[in-house]
């Protein structure tokens, strides 16, 4: 039977890059569907070549030179981290002829080391996007039920193939893709040292999505240094696997904590690195408020990547314990969103967000306050805090 093609929301700005840089390179985790994305957009304009194919990867990297010469004039090049020798070839070739755009297309599932490369030897040339799995507004029709897309995307997946292929069975597809990502990318492109300790870090880092990060701790229970800690954090967010959130500190620095945030962009992956796999656990667990958070979270992050939006994400928690979950900053000004896994609606769920406004954020900036349930009725409680459920707080955050 035929794959039937799942819209992108990226594809909208995935074009204006094409018609503005010679040079697009398109990163993101494994299994995001880069190559289904660029086939469906460009397969009557580019030729394709995947350096997973050994025979093509040996020739580019032992000659690189004579790799570049015979790419036809508009190539999508697949996996480009394993052979950063072509860079500086694909620049020569760029510079002698900079009229085409959208000339040679870039993919790779590794982003720092795509963008070591790409920002040494095509800094200006290059335009860069991020896909990360599928976003809810790409796979649901409005209106959309909140507590149906979040149950699909924690027992199911966000990536394509396990999401669209109901005949996948995803705990053996989940276990294989944290292998291949073990042993594939970290193992092969960086020195991890303990692969055992690597993976616990995983299921550690999982059980600490939404919270703020001790790296002291995770030190200390992984048996690694914490400057080894930081090392696997920036590869997990290379790997596009994670974001940290940054806490927000205008002004305020010396109230706030430090710590940043983690978290994962398919909430499934972590649901199942903290041990969980059915519905009864879903709703049971002591994690289901930070799942739900992740997922909220994991969405407008995707929502603001897939439209090249400029809106910046933090989160606020002071030394005296207010805390709100998520500020938005666009165009000068702020959003403020607490998550709530549940469906009843208390008018204590703006008491945060309303001492955040006062005392926080500039006076005058703030131009939205709300709380994201499981719940899609909207309205207001008291003090005109919002309450809404994913459909309406994606739409805000862009």
């Amino acid at each position: 039977m035929e794959t039937v093609y799942v819209k992108r929301e990226i594809e909208t700005l995935l074009i204006k890059h094409l018609k503005s840089f010679s040079v697009v390179a398109v990163s993101g985790a494994r299994q995001t569907g880069k190559t289904t994305l660029l086939r469906h957009l460009l397969k009557k304009t580019h030729d394709f070549i995947s350096l997973d194919d050994l025979n093509k990867r040996n020739h580019a990297v032992k000659d690189p030179k004579g790799f570049v010469d015979n790419l036809k004039e508009h190539t999508v090049i697949d996996e480009i981290q394993y052979a950063p020798e072509i860079l500086s070839y694909i620049k020569l070739r760029v510079d002698n002829n900079r009229l085409p755009r959208g000339n040679f297309v870039l993919t790779g599932s590794q982003q720092f080391l795509m963008m070591k490369g790409l920002s040494e030897t095509l800094a200006g040339r290059v335009g860069i996007l991020n896909l990360h799995p599928f976003s809810v507004r790409e796979i649901e029709k409005e209106p959309i039920n909140t507590t149906n897309v979040f149950k699909k995307f924690i027992l199911r997946s966000s990536y394509p193939e396990p999401l669209v292929s109901k005949d996948v069975e995803i705990q053996y597809w989940y276990d294989n893709y944290t292998n291949a990502y073990i042993e594939k990318d970290v193992r092969l492109l960086y020195n991890i040292g303990d692969a055992a300790a690597f993976t616990l870090f995983l299921k550690l880092l999982a059980l600490r999505m939404a919270q703020p990060l001790n790296m002291s701790t995770l030190a200390v229970e992984t048996g690694v240094s914490v400057p080894t800690i930081k090392s696997w954090l920036s590869i997990m967010e290379a790997g596009n696997l994670i974001f940290l959130l940054n806490p927000y500190h205008r002004n305020i620095k010396k109230r706030l904590v430090k710590n940043k945030k983690v978290y994962f962009y398919d909430t499934a992956l972590a649901f199942r690195l903290c041990g969980l796999s059915s519905n009864e656990q879903l709703f049971s667990s002591v994690m289901l408020g930070q799942l739900f958070e992740n997922f909220c979270i994991s969405e407008a992050r995707k929502a603001i990547v897939n439209t090249g939006a400029e809106a910046q994400m933090y989160y606020i928690r002071t030394n005296l314990g207010l805390e709100v979950d998520l500020a938005v900053e666009k165009k000068g000004k702020f959003s403020l969103y607490e998550i709530k896994a549940t469906k009843s609606v208390s008018e204590s769920f703006g008491g945060n967000i309303l001492e955040a406004e006062k005392s926080i954020i500039p006076v005058g900036i703030c131009d939205k306050c709300a709380v994201v349930t499981m719940n899609d009725e909207s309205g207001f409680i008291p003090g005109g805090v919002e309450y809404f459920g994913i459909g309406k707080f994606i739409d805000s955050i862009v």
